[in-house]
């Protein structure tokens, strides 16, 4: 570690009252193309002021102590608090000798002034710092979240990145700028670096400095000491190539996939056994419909080993349009990550199609559980959520048996949206087994007929009862005995009901082999009944709390 002293430039307005020393230590001679001829230091101010608003102008020297250049050197910090420190690192025009710093003084120019420093309260939180040794000379990423937790504004902040050698040394210096931060707001920040050759990148020191309101510099606030990563043990994968689309199906997408193995530290695992997992591509399936099947095939095959920690695809395509595809990655150990959407295109709109599932659930008088929907599709069956029809107006209507029914709260036409008519509050009236059928105007086929779904009747509200045949009195009604239907409010037979129905006349004495009687199947059969008494009575059927059933017309018993 060399020690110099630092020269201030006399003479200049407002210099005459410093008269302390700064002192340059942890220096760093480091190669960035086989020269050794980048230079990095740090500059402890012991001088009994505060130092701002300054910049450096660095002399280099050759091996024989001869003056090669002088340059001008921002500091990495707007301010040096008396008592701290600040970084540069400068590269000369000439190769210097191994065997000297090159190195002959660090002076102040121009921009020198003294002055006070504004505090202000920040705090530097998820801080990386990854190195990628697979290019030459290697980078660094830097990067981390800033927040102001202070009542003022912090104005204009820099954020300052000091590289130290496994040693201590300055190794490299950068310093990049964020937007202002509102008193206890955040803001998160990323450096790339070009690190010299020769040199190890060991650990990163982070400052943040800023100017308050009046525009006086703060006091740098940091975080010191991160360790500097090159990939270590995978914990995690990543999309670092999204797959893009915008095609045609069975067409390579747009841009392929690339998934990366990272470990903690977000940086690429490049050398060991994680860097050559086996990384498997497949499709979300929740990103698309269940039908028809959509198929992912890539000339590079599903499942590719990754080579440095980077697994690339290659001729991915699919057999089917969808706007919103998401790829699933995997690899053993780790867990899975889902690729960010993209689409595939489909063709011209030809025809209508109804959703798997749709309509289901229907209950006679009740809005369907699961309501109609109709696609535009085109000739693969794919939705046409773009273009010519995908907008067209859609109709429904019913058929089916026992007697067709009613179609209610959804007869009028339905736009399709993005090649989607979605129906809401559609019911039907009669139970039994139903279709619908939907038309429009303008495809090549202008009709689609849903799957058959069942109509249930509906909760059990009434009772209703047939007409049996008169007799003479005391004599059992033949040919027709009383017969009582549980209903719902439809008149449909709820067929799940064992309701126990009891019968009364309205004159004589009823009398049958079994009263009351038991519904089965919503039905309950009545025998060997008979009125004895003389007159027209008529019958009632009860049942509590259903509403009860009388017959149409007297039973005339004759005397």
């Amino acid at each position: 570690m060399k020690k110099f002293l630092v020269m201030a430039v006399f003479g200049l307005a407002g210099l005459a009252a410093f008269a302390g020393t700064c002192v340059v230590t942890r220096i760093s001679l480091v190669s960035t193309d086989g020269t050794h001829k980048t230079f990095a230091g740090q500059l402890d101010n012991t001088s009994g002021v505060n130092i701002l608003q300054h910049n450096f102008v660095v002399a280099f020297l050759d091996s024989g102590n001869n003056v090669l250049e002088t340059k001008s050197v921002s500091g990495c910090l707007r301010s040096i608090p008396n008592g701290s420190s600040d970084y540069f690192s400068a590269v000369s025009i000439s190769a210097a000798s191994v065997v000297s710093t090159g190195l002959a003084r660090v002076a102040f120019d121009s921009t020198f002034r003294v002055g006070t420093t504004s505090s202000q309260n920040v705090s530097l939180t998820n801080v990386t710092a990854n190195r990628n040794t697979t290019v030459t000379p290697s980078t660094l990423t830097v990067g981390g979240k800033i927040t102001n937790n202070s009542g003022t504004a912090l104005i204009s902040p820099n954020v300052c990145i000091v590289v130290r050698t496994s040693l201590g040394n300055v190794l490299i210096t950068a310093t990049t700028s964020t937007g202002d931060i509102a008193a206890s707001g955040s803001t998160t920040f990323t450096s790339t670096i070009t690190v010299p050759n020769d040199s190890t990148a060991s650990t990163v020191d982070i400052w943040v400095d800023g100017l308050d309101s009046s525009s006086n510099p703060t006091t740098p606030q940091s975080f010191l000491g991160y360790t500097v990563t090159t990939g270590g043990t995978a914990t995690k994968l990543s999309f670092s190539t999204q797959p893009v689309g915008g095609v045609a199906i069975n067409t390579n997408f747009g841009t392929m996939p690339v998934v990366s193995i990272l470990d903690v530290n977000n940086a690429v695992v490049t050398t060991g056994t994680d860097a050559t997992k086996v990384v498997t591509l497949s499709i979300l399936a929740s990103s698309v419909p269940a039908s028809p099947v959509t198929t992912l095939t890539c000339t590079s095959g599903l499942s590719v080993t990754a080579v440095a920690g980077i697994a690339a695809f290659t001729g991915c395509q699919v057999n089917h349009a969808d706007p919103n595809i998401q790829l699933t990655a995997s690899a053993s150990s780790l867990p899975s990550i889902n690729s960010a959407t993209f689409g595939i295109n489909p063709g011209a709109a030809t025809a209508l199609a109804f959703a798997p599932g749709t309509p289901a659930g229907a209950v006679s008088q009740v809005a369907f559980t699961t309501q109609p929907v109709v696609n535009v599709v085109d000739a693969n069956g794919d939705i046409v959520w773009t273009g010519t029809n995908s907008n067209a107006s859609i109709t429904l209507t019913l058929t089916g048996a026992p007697g067709t029914g009613a179609l209610a709260g959804c007869t009028a036409a339905v736009p399709a949206v993005a090649g989607v008519a979605t129906f809401t509050t559609c019911s039907v009236n009669l139970s039994g087994s139903k279709t619908l059928t939907a038309t429009t105007t303008g495809l090549t086929t202008n009709t689609a007929t849903s799957a058959s779904f069942i109509v249930s009747p509906g909760a059990a509200t009434k009772l209703a009862i047939n007409q049996p045949s008169g007799a003479g009195t005391g004599v059992i009604f033949t040919p027709t005995q009383p017969i009582v239907t549980v209903q719902d409010a439809a008149g449909n037979t709820v067929t799940t009901s064992t309701a126990s129905i009891t019968l009364t006349s309205s004159g004589g004495t009823l009398a049958c082999t079994a009263n009351p009687v038991a519904a089965v199947g919503g039905i309950a059969t009545f025998a060997g009944c008979k009125i004895t008494g003389a007159g027209s009575w008529t019958i009632t059927a009860a049942s509590a709390p259903l509403t009860s059933a009388t017959t149409a017309a007297p039973i005339v018993i004759t005397p």
